[in-house]
Order: C-alpha cells, then structure tokens, then sequence
C-alpha cells in the first residue's frame, strides 16, 4: 500500500514471487512456494511486459512431461499436480534397485536413431537382449513382458517419430 501527498492510497494486488539472485540458494521449500504461487495465477494475471516472454516458452502439457522424464527431473506441480503416481511424472520403480530406467534410456536412443523395432514386443526383445550384453551381471533383469508393459506408453509416444515401419 503506497499513501500519496494528496491522501490518496494505491494497493498493489499483483502477487510477486521472489526468488534469491543466487540459484545455489534455492532450497526446495522456496522452489515449492514459488510453484504453489505461480499455480493459483491465470494468463491475465501476469503484466503485459511479461507475456511475450512467458508466451515464447509455451509447451504443450505432453512435451513438457517427455522433457521432464528424459532429463529425470519431476513434473511439474504447477502443470501436474503434487499426486504421486502418475504416469508423467518421474517413474519410481519399487523394490530391489531397477535397471529400468537404463533400458528406458537406451529405448530412446533407439528411437533417436530411428531403430525402434516394428512392433513393441520386438522391441521389448531387443532391449532385454541389450540388457544382458550391457548392464553388470549382478542386477536382476526383468523380462521382456516385464520390459514391454514397462515401456508400452512411451513407445506409442516414441513410434510416430518416424521409425520406419519393416
């Protein structure tokens, strides 16, 4: 609230996130106000020099989610929700520590090569064929049906990319 020499009173309603200038000094309980804050905001709320800028980096929910797994960062909260157990989210895979995330991995290489095979169960085949060429012996691998209901969504996502169909 700013009172002017005239008696007259302006209140400032914007809502202001402040973030330390030194990123080394976020910790996650203030990366997490941030995101509960940017999460109650809608488009109107942001100034109008802001916009563009915001505008220039918009993304669709979907690729957002396929950057935030590939780089092994969280979804998020703001777009996602805080629920654990989505399938967008970062994938925790129970139990005895998984070699799944490394076969994941190596699925999009393939993709990104354009090897992908024709179908997910080929697929599924090759990646535990690969597994058991390259990851250390004393880990547990999972079958290839483990492998293939494991990936099956991200190889729909990974297919349409142009992999050529044998």
């Amino acid at each position: 609230m700013t009172t002017h020499a005239d008696g007259s009173v302006t209140v400032d309603i914007q809502t202001y996130i402040t973030l330390p200038s030194d990123q080394s000094r976020w910790t996650d309980d203030i990366v997490a106000t941030a995101c509960d804050e940017l999460a109650k905001l809608s488009w109107e709320d942001y100034h109008d020099l802001v916009k563009p800028g915001l505008n220039a980096l918009r993304s669709t929910r979907q690729y957002l989610a396929s950057y935030c797994e590939s780089a092994g960062y969280s979804s998020p909260r703001f777009w996602f929700g805080s629920s654990t157990g989505k399938r967008n989210e970062s994938r925790s895979f129970g139990g005895r520590p998984s070699v799944m995330r490394q076969i994941e991995e190596e699925m999009r290489r393939r993709a990104a090569t354009r090897i992908l095979a024709s179908t997910l169960r080929k697929e599924a085949k090759e990646l535990r064929i690969w597994a058991e060429v390259n990851i250390d012996a004393e880990n547990q691998l999972p079958q290839f049906r483990s492998i293939e209901n494991t990936l099956r969504e991200l190889y729909k996502e990974l297919r349409p990319n142009g992999c050529p169909r044998p």
